[in-house]
């Protein structure tokens, strides 16, 4: 049986025998056609166009560049196919362009035409696509996380250094970030730091009257007029840490439509940094779960590299109870058992989206309790 090599252009469908010859040509109908159909073949799939060239055509071995077109039109239209990238005579028609648009009616000038429209709207169709994809969302989302903790850490720090001028005793009486500033925010001039004032701030019994004493007794400047700065920045604080919180939700949230298994598995945290330090969920996907195991340790992987000294056994897997849980001479392997769980997590996640974050998480679980039974623990 004769061979006929399918060729799609941005000026129509080309199919060509074995010297280059053209059998059969469709023009593209303006550049709205021509999008439909590039982006349907895009796909793997054959469009109209391209359907009925094929049926005109009739009985050949068609070869296609593609090999899921080749695929396609053996499950749709029931004729022979294979794929061959490149081929010849694809080679011939793109060197001798103009010859082959003007066998089906368009010149030279015409094609140069079409084809920068259907370039320009096929690229930012796909860019558009691309960004409205939830996982680069959550990239997004997890690259704000990190930088909102580091400005809140960062400006907690410059708080405690400046009110401590006016208030030096609260900075050791109360360690928690959020308790000094939601004192500092509500009351803010020490002496507002008076029994009552402190129980509405919700300050428990036992810790009342000492504040309020170190109050009374605070060796602090006055700083009249800097304490409504001061309160100023608790609360540009207090709310970035709410900002914070709303987007660790928002991850919840995206994590469970976008990677329901993944999060299943490890948590929305640790997936969502996952696919944040793959680039993406297809990426991750994509990557063997060695490479999964090492993700965000990379410059100590890169170290050893160079150094010759030990590898990292594990990378952002590490915050995984189960990793960082087991003794020190398991963790590699459990880190090693917990990355290939994620690769198979992350290839549903993207490919099937059929949950079975449950097996998987189960399968994982009872591997690291057979590598504690083996290592007696």
């Amino acid at each position: 049986m004769s061979k006929a090599f399918f060729v799609e252009t941005a000026a129509g469908i080309f199919i060509l025998d074995g010297d280059g010859n053209l059998v059969k040509g469709k023009a593209f109908k303006g550049a709205g056609e021509a999008e439909e159909e590039l982006a349907s073949l895009g796909e793997g799939k054959l469009g109209k166009l391209s359907t009925l060239a094929i049926k005109e055509c009739g009985k050949f071995e068609y070869v296609f560049e593609d090999p899921r077109l080749a695929a396609d039109a053996r499950e749709r239209l029931g004729v022979e196919a294979t794929s061959e990238a490149p081929s010849k005579p694809a080679m011939k028609l793109r060197s001798e362009i103009g010859r082959y648009v003007g066998e089906i009616g368009l010149s030279k000038e015409e094609y140069d035409e079409v084809r920068r429209k259907v370039s320009i709207n096929l690229a930012s169709k796909k860019v558009s696509e691309a960004s409205s994809a939830l996982d680069v969302s959550i990239v997004q989302a997890v690259n704000l996380l990190d930088e909102t903790d580091k400005c809140v850490n960062l400006l907690v720090s410059r708080l405690r250094e400046w009110y401590g001028l006016h208030f030096p005793e609260l900075w050791g009486a109360v360690q928690r970030n959020d308790r000094y500033l939601a004192l500092v925010s509500r009351l803010c001039d020490r002496s507002r730091f008076t029994p009552e004032n402190l129980k509405e701030a919700g300050v428990p019994e036992r810790q009342v009257g000492q504040l309020s004493k170190l109050a009374r007794e605070s060796s602090g400047a006055p700083l009249e007029t800097s304490l409504p700065q001061i309160k100023a920045l608790a609360d540009t604080i207090v709310l970035l840490g709410k900002r914070g919180e709303e987007t660790a939700k928002f991850l919840e949230e995206a994590m469970e439509l976008e990677a329901p298994n993944l999060k299943a598995l490890v948590g929305a945290s640790i997936g969502a940094r996952l696919v944040a330090q793959a680039g993406g969920l297809l990426n991750l996907a994509k990557m063997p779960s060695s490479k999964i195991q090492v993700l965000g340790a990379e410059k100590a992987l890169f170290r050893s590299m160079k150094t010759g000294s030990k590898p990292p056994k594990h990378g952002t897997i590490f915050q995984h109870a189960a990793v960082h849980g087991s003794p020190r001479k398991l963790r590699g392997k459990v880190a090693r058992a917990l990355a290939g769980k994620i690769a198979i997590a992350a290839r549903i996640d993207a490919f099937s989206g059929e949950f079975q974050g449950d097996r998987i998480g189960g399968e994982f679980e009872r591997r690291v309790e057979q590598l504690l039974k083996e290592a007696g623990k």
